[in-house]
């Protein structure tokens, strides 16, 4: 689908063509980007998993050292997290287990 104005044509011998439009014209019928959600899984998913594989690229390029046992762990935590995100969705989508009842808090 185009979003371009189809053009009429000018009978032969009319003259000069038509001037173009100006460019602000044109600014006012883009539609603007929506806006972004960067708390979102997919984006805190490719976040650890490029930081994981970027560990890992690097180990590969010869600079390893003691400050990488601390990055790997973290780097580690954070896509377990995502996995075990995607994990979770797929038991409950095959209906291998249900989601818990809220429990209620005890008064004390």
């Amino acid at each position: 689908m185009s979003t371009r104005k189809r053009r009429t044509r000018q009978p032969s011998g009319a003259g000069a063509p038509a001037a173009p439009q100006p460019a602000a014209a044109d600014a006012q019928r883009t539609t603007p980007l929506p806006a972004w959600q960067w708390r979102t899984f997919p984006v805190f998913f490719a976040f650890a998993a490029g930081g994981f594989a970027g560990l890992y690229m690097g180990i590969f390029a010869g600079e390893s050292s003691g400050f990488f046992v601390f990055a790997s762990a973290f780097w580690a935590v954070l896509l377990g997290l995502g996995f075990s995100r995607f994990t979770t969705r797929w038991i409950m989508s095959r209906q291998w287990a249900q989601r818990r009842a809220a429990t209620k808090r005890r008064g004390r």
